[in-house]
Order: structure tokens, then C-alpha cells, then sequence
């Protein structure tokens, strides 16, 4: 079997299903967290941000990718280390600030927790569910998909479309989050119609199979599944690439 060389943009909803792949014949080859759209292209000056504060070496990685907003630089850089690029929206639940002093940083990274070191205070906040946060979204997506259109990977992209769970396993309700899971859900399906009309696939799981697992290794949370769900993510996704379901799974072309 083929192995196919994904690039993961997005969170652990997609990042988690990792260990699912080998048996799809998918093959990480990297992956830009806890960075909003909205802050692609717009970074920020590095040397505000004291990012040794930052325990997790993974997280301080991400936080200076952040601070940058490169992932459309890294997308285009590294154009032929990839076939595929996974792109989850989870990262946008908690919105954007700007900085004073220029640029923009994701509020998935707590910078006013002695990370960000400049003159002013960070701005206030624009939340998910927000007017001004579908704007300027809608704005960074225009532009990240004709920059990827223009290096000629854009057509490589398929977004991760899981809703976040409503409920674990054993059917107890999820209502808590920032924001809830079923305001999550409802506010995404403009946000996947407009990557839709930018001519991105977007592949969908079905709500009934988006399932919370309560002892799942990072706790309990809307975007932390049962095995099945992180199955029928990646089906859902190698379906809309048009590759290989499994090895015993032929693709929708092939069964027509």
C-alpha cells in the first residue's frame, strides 16, 4: 500500500487519530497547532513574547509559529514533503488579540500569562461567535487559499469537519466549553460553507458518531473522542481525497 505523507493544521481532533494511521497508510510529516487563521500573516514582533515561560517544548514551538503566523510559509516551503494537508478549525474556539505594537496571536496560547512582554496591554479579544471574527476569518481564508492556490497546493487540502461530542460514551451530556459544544457546531457550518465556496473538500462525520471518551489520555472534553470517532474522521477525510478507506477498503471511484 501507498503510504500517503499528511501535513496536520489544526488540533489534536485530527493530531489524535495519528495513531489510527499506519493502517490507512498515512504518515505524519508535520504539523502547526494552536494557530488561528486569522493570525496567518499578520505576526507579531518575536521579541515580545518570552517564550521560555512556555514549560512544553511543543507548546512553546507552537506559540512562536503563533507569534510568526507562518503556517501558509511553511505550507509553500515545504510544498514537496507532503501529499496531503488535514486542517482542523478546533484552534479557532477561543478567537484572536491583537498586539499592540503590531500583528495578531491566537488566544488558544495564554500570552497575558507573563509571555507577552510589551509597553501595552493585549487588545481586546475577537471571540468565535463574534461578527467581527466571521469577517476577518472569512478575509484570512481568501487569502490563505489563493496563496496556496498560487503554489499550486491548495487542492491538497481537505478540512477535518468532526463536530466536537455532545455527549460521552455513556450518553452523559457535554454542555460545558468555551464555547459549548453545540454552539461550536452550529457556528462552524457557515465557517466549512465558506471554505466550501473557496472550492476546499470538507469532510463530514456524522454527530452520531461523535462521541466523547471519558477517560480518554488527555481528559475529558467535546473534542476528545472514542476510537470510532477518530475512524470515522480519517474515513471521512481519505474519502474526500479520494484515497484508500483501509487496505481492505476500495475507493469511491474504484466501487463505481
Amino acid at each position: 500500500m501507498t503510504t500517503t505523507r499528511v501535513y496536520i493544521y489544526g488540533s489534536c481532533v485530527t493530531r489524535d487519530g495519528v495513531d489510527f494511521w499506519e493502517q490507512y497508510g498515512l504518515e505524519l510529516v508535520g504539523y502547526t497547532a494552536r494557530q488561528s487563521l486569522i493570525s496567518v500573516g499578520q505576526p507579531a514582533r518575536r521579541d515580545l513574547f518570552e517564550t521560555s515561560q512556555i514549560a512544553s517544548s511543543f507548546q512553546r514551538r507552537m506559540a512562536e509559529a503563533d507569534i510568526a503566523g507562518n503556517v501558509g510559509d511553511q505550507l509553500v516551503a515545504k510544498a514537496d514533503g507532503y501529499d496531503l494537508v488535514l486542517w482542523d478549525l478546533t484552534d479557532e474556539r477561543l478567537g484572536v488579540v491583537e498586539v499592540p505594537e503590531g500583528g495578531v496571536v491566537s488566544r488558544v496560547v495564554p500570552y497575558e500569562k507573563g509571555i507577552y512582554r510589551g509597553e501595552g496591554r493585549l487588545g481586546v479579544p475577537t471571540r468565535l461567535g463574534d461578527a467581527a471574527h466571521s469577517r476577518r476569518w472569512r478575509e484570512a481564508a481568501s487569502r490563505f487559499v489563493e496563496r496556496l492556490n498560487e503554489a499550486g497546493v491548495a487542492d491538497r487540502i481537505v478540512v477535518n469537519a468532526t463536530p466536537w461530542a455532545e455527549h460521552d460514551e455513556s450518553g452523559a451530556v457535554l454542555s460545558s466549553g468555551v464555547p459549548a459544544p453545540k454552539i461550536f457546531n452550529d457556528l462552524m457550518v457557515d465557517y466549512y460553507g465558506y471554505l466550501r465556496s473557496l472550492g476546499l473538500r470538507v469532510a463530514d462525520v456524522d454527530a452520531s458518531r461523535a462521541i466523547a471518551r471519558a477517560d480518554h489520555k488527555w481528559g475529558l472534553a467535546p473534542f476528545h473522542y472514542v476510537d470510532d470517532t477518530y475512524r470515522a474522521s480519517i474515513e471521512s477525510a481519505l474519502s474526500a481525497a479520494g484515497l484508500k478507506l483501509s487496505p481492505d477498503h476500495p475507493t469511491p471511484k474504484e466501487d463505481q
